[in-house]
C-alpha cells in the first residue's frame, strides 16, 4: 500500500515520521528551533511558518493528521498532480500559521494593553516574558482578571505545532471534490455534504 502513495503524499509522510523520530530523541531542542512561537517571542524564527507543520505534539497528534493526509490527501494529488497538490498543501499550512499567528498577535496585546491599563509597567512585563521566565499570574490577578493574565502567557509561550492546519485544507479540498464520497467512520456510514457550508 505504502508505495501505492503518490509522491508528494508520500515524500510529506515520509519526512513527518522522520522528524518526529528525531523529535522523540532530541526533544525541546527540536521544539525550541522549529514549532511556531510567537512573533515577539525571541525563539521566534521566519522559518517556523513551515517548520512547525513537520512538528507533533505526541503519537496520536501525527497518526491522525497522517492517516488524514494519506487517506484524503492521495486522491487529490492523483487528480490534481504533484506540484499543485503541494502548492495547495503547503498554501493551507501557511494561510493556518498566519491566521494562527494574527489571532495570537491580537490576544497578546489585548492582555498586554489591559495591563498596562490597570497599572503594570510595559518594560516590566516584556522584559520578563523576554527573560523566558514565566509571569506570576496570581500577582497580575490583582490587576486584571487572572484570565487575561494567563491569556498574555499562553499567547508567548504556546508553540504551535503539526500539519492540522494544512490537513484541514485537504479535508475541505476533497469533501468539495468528492461531495458525494460515503465515508465510514467507527461503523457509522455518512456521506460529504459541503453545500451546506455555503447556507
Amino acid at each position: 500500500m505504502f508505495q501505492q502513495l503518490p509522491p508528494a503524499v508520500k515524500g510529506i509522510l515520509i519526512a513527518n515520521v522522520l522528524i518526529f523520530i528525531a523529535t522523540l530523541s532530541l526533544g525541546n531542542l527540536m521544539y525550541s528551533w522549529f514549532s511556531l512561537w510567537f512573533i515577539e517571542n525571541p525563539r521566534f524564527g521566519y522559518w517556523q511558518f513551515i517548520s512547525h507543520m513537520f512538528m507533533h505534539g505526541g503519537f496520536a497528534h501525527i497518526l491522525f493528521n497522517m492517516y488524514a493526509l494519506v487517506a484524503f490527501g492521495s486522491p487529490l494529488e492523483r487528480i490534481w498532480g504533484r506540484d499543485k497538490f503541494l502548492f495547495f498543501y503547503f498554501s493551507a499550512g501557511l494561510g493556518a500559521a498566519f491566521l494562527h499567528t494574527a489571532v495570537n498577535y491580537y490576544y497578546f496585546n489585548d492582555a498586554l494593553d489591559q495591563l498596562v491599563l490597570a497599572g503594570v509597567s510595559r518594560f516590566d512585563l516584556t522584559e520578563v516574558l523576554n527573560s523566558g521566565t514565566s509571569l506570576n499570574t496570581s500577582y497580575l490577578a490583582q490587576y486584571v482578571p487572572i484570565e487575561v493574565a494567563q491569556q498574555l502567557q499562553s499567547a508567548f509561550y504556546t508553540p504551535a505545532v503539526g500539519a492540522s492546519g494544512a490537513v484541514y485544507g485537504v479535508l475541505v479540498a476533497f469533501a468539495f471534490m468528492y461531495s458525494e464520497a460515503r465515508l465510514m467512520l467507527l461503523f457509522f456510514r455518512f456521506r460529504l455534504r459541503p453545500n451546506i457550508l455555503c447556507h
